[in-house]
């Protein structure tokens, strides 16, 4: 019966070397859930950056495709090469505004009902923090860009296409920043983990398991702890 208080601590030791609990598995677990919410905090900013940089990189290739009908002869482009201009571009609805007048350059096809509408130039308002999860969660509707051109003289270019090739490129983007997260968060959380148990676990735990020998058997070489020095090597420098 005099065993009995020794073999508990001897099981509950053995128990922590494989799972090791308290301190640091909560710190470990808050780690990673902190982490992951500064992760989740950059995602929409994040997603709005590349949406608009992805809506003005298709409309520099609708600005692109726009040139073919200023150089072509009597201004006149053949319905294949028309074709292929649009498709190359991504659109299906090429416009340019000059001294206040639109002028259609390409089209495909009027749409059905109304595009909503993206203004990219500088002094509208632009795209909102939550607007490439609107983008996500819409029905595949059809979108009317409006930006600042580069490589031509004009108030503004703009294009007509359907939002699902932008969802599937914000799907995907999305897929990855979620990546970056759950990998930083579950890195920073190891990490902290990890040092923890080197720093403070660990000398915690010799400390308690000598005490617990020592309260068994005063005489037992294994409740006694060695001393670093390093307090004695302080003191002594002074």
């Amino acid at each position: 019966m005099a065993d009995a208080p020794t073999e508990a601590p001897e099981r509950n030791r053995r128990r922590r070397l494989f799972w090791p609990g308290g301190l640091s598995a909560r710190l470990l677990v808050l780690t990673v859930v902190f982490a992951a919410l500064g992760g989740a905090v950059a995602i929409p900013p994040a997603m709005a950056a590349y949406e608009k940089q992805w809506l003005l990189d298709r409309v520099r290739a609708a600005e692109l495709a726009s040139l073919a009908a200023d150089v072509a002869p009597d201004r006149v482009v053949s319905e294949q090469l028309k074709s292929q201009l649009l498709a190359g571009a991504g659109v299906e609805i090429v416009a340019v505004s000059n001294d206040g007048v639109r002028r259609l350059v390409f089209a495909n096809s009027r749409p059905s009902k109304p595009p909503y509408l993206v203004d990219l130039r500088p002094r509208a308002a632009g795209l909102g923090l939550f607007a490439p999860f609107q983008t996500l969660m819409g029905s595949g509707e059809r979108m009317r860009v409006v930006a600042e051109p580069r490589f031509r003289p004009a108030d503004f270019i703009e294009f007509v296409a359907t939002d699902t090739e932008l969802k599937r490129a914000l799907a995907a983007y999305l897929w990855r920043l979620v990546a970056i997260v759950a990998g930083v968060s579950a890195l920073a959380g190891l990490i902290v983990y990890l040092a923890l148990n080197l720093f403070l676990v660990r000398p915690m735990q010799r400390i308690t398991f000598a005490m617990e020998r020592f309260r068994a058997d005063p005489d037992d070489p294994a409740a006694k702890i060695q001393l670093s020095g390093r307090t004695r090597k302080r003191f002594s420098a002074r």
